[in-house]
């Protein structure tokens, strides 16, 4: 162990847990609220910090306090103030419920320095990452004022170690998928959605839900759309006014729960992965090539939707055969026009995709979290005796 604070919550073991959200709007936000139904299904007490509301009122809140009260040569208010502010009452909220652990989902707006604050606490924290490979570097600060963190991308687990001691940490680091949660992904939840808001979901022959980063609008631009309905849906930032691709977007960023029903209303759901880094302001800053699933597909085929994926490794290590994958888009293409004339193998590949996901709920990432917070805790306390 290095200087770390020793811990002193959680020793009997994690049954009350407050987890953090990632602080962003859309996306990871979907692997919080999976990790939330997930720890309360898997019996744990689970209390909520909802990160992404409050970095909206605190950047309200600073900018007031410096019209106010500030003066010209004040220092701008900068997205360090604006997280250290949203995130700062986890402290006191962490002391309220008595936790016995404290979950970081994604870890890149959740402040350094509340982290070092929970470690003085004695407090046991697990960051789950959720953006491996391309924030590896900024993650790695995050993980190594932890107790315990994962990466979703094994890829990423050495290269993220080997930063966490370099900074002379010991935290260890982990790979642990993103996963699908149990009360929103599953066969059926369509006619749920639909008899609460009173109306049908969108159906589409191929649908992808998803940020249409330049990859990825190159991949779907080089395809043959004609006779065949393709529904697009999400972020647009980076497509120029003239891009094809307009003509087929259906709508902007969309809830979970309404990308689930459009997922079991369509017939082929298309899953792409992305190459791009990204900076403020949408700017590409590099490019980095993943080989993790990514949450679009576990949660595709545990809604027990038929897909057509972009090949990755773990892809093809998690769902073999049973999800047809591409290395091209002409690949793509043929796998898409022949699903969409056999229903019969849409209807089986669905159903042995969505086998392929058993044990990869946000349950089962739950207990598999505890799991490794307490065998670390345990072993921090065999290393010091003293520890009770």
């Amino acid at each position: 162990m290095t200087g770390k604070a020793p811990i002193t919550r959680g020793l009997d073991g994690v049954s009350r847990v407050l987890i953090v959200a990632s602080g962003h709007s859309y996306s990871t936000i979907d692997c919080y609220a999976g990790l939330v139904a997930g720890f309360r299904e898997a019996g744990y007490q689970t209390f909520t910090y909802d990160l992404h509301t409050r970095i909206d009122a605190a950047q309200d809140w600073l900018k007031f306090a410096r019209d106010k009260y500030g003066k010209p040569d004040d220092a701008p208010i900068t997205e360090e103030d604006i997280i250290y502010q949203a995130g700062v009452r986890t402290i006191v909220k962490a002391l309220e419920v008595n936790a016995d652990a404290v979950i970081v989902v994604c870890g890149l707006l959740f402040h350094p320095m509340l982290l070092i604050l929970l470690e003085r606490m004695g407090m046991p924290v697990f960051t789950f990452g959720t953006e491996s490979p391309y924030d590896d570097e900024r993650f790695a600060v995050s993980a190594k004022l932890s107790t315990v963190a994962s990466v979703n991308d094994p890829a990423s687990v050495a290269p993220v170690r080997a930063l966490v001691e370099a900074g002379g940490e010991l935290t260890p680091v982990i790979h642990m998928p993103l996963g699908y949660n149990p009360a929103v992904h599953y066969p059926g939840f369509a006619d749920k959605v639909e008899a609460e808001f009173g109306e049908a979901a969108p159906a589409h022959d191929v649908v992808f839900v998803g940020n249409v980063y330049p990859s990825r609008e190159r991949w779907i631009g080089a395809m043959d759309w004609s006779g065949i309905d393709l529904g697009l849906y999400g972020v647009f930032e980076t497509v120029g006014a003239d891009s094809p691709l307009l003509s087929y977007k259906r709508g902007g960023i969309i809830r979970n729960v309404a990308t689930t029903a459009i997922y079991q209303r369509s017939r082929v759901v298309l899953n792409l992965f992305r190459s791009e880094q990204f900076g403020p302001d949408w700017q590409i800053i590099g490019t980095r090539t993943g080989t993790a699933v990514n949450p679009r597909l576990v949660e595709a085929a545990a809604a027990g939707a038929c897909i057509v994926s972009e090949w990755r490794p773990e892809v093809e290590e998690m769902f073999k055969d049973a999800i047809p994958l591409a290395r091209t888009s002409a690949e793509c293409e043929a796998h898409i026009r022949r699903l969409l004339s056999d229903p019969a193998e849409r209807a089986e590949r669905a159903e042995r995709a969505r086998a392929c996901v058993a044990g990869h709920s946000y349950t089962d990432r739950a207990r598999a979290i505890v799991a490794e917070l307490d065998a670390e805790v345990a072993r921090q306390r065999q290393a010091a005796p003293g520890l009770t």
